[in-house]
């Protein structure tokens, strides 16, 4: 059998059922957190910005570095 997956995993180790439903509770949850990872678009940017600071290309090269240094980029 190759384990591909939490669910191929669980069910090779014969996890219980309660904690199976838990861990697979867990993964749920850290997909949906994992997803939220995205670097804004430039009109969320634009939106998030308007009327705070004066010039937009200044404040998306700023909006730009604190994703990087989340680790936040595109594709991901």
């Amino acid at each position: 059998m190759s384990i591909h997956t939490l669910q191929d995993l669980c069910y090779a180790y014969r996890v219980a059922d309660p904690v199976r439903e838990k861990l697979f509770a867990l993964q749920d949850r850290i997909d949906a957190l994992e997803a939220q990872r995205k670097p804004l678009t430039d009109e969320q940017v634009a939106a998030l910005l308007e009327n705070c600071i004066g010039s937009l290309p200044v404040a998306k090269q700023l909006i730009r570095a604190v994703e990087a240094a989340h680790g936040i980029k595109e594709g991901t």
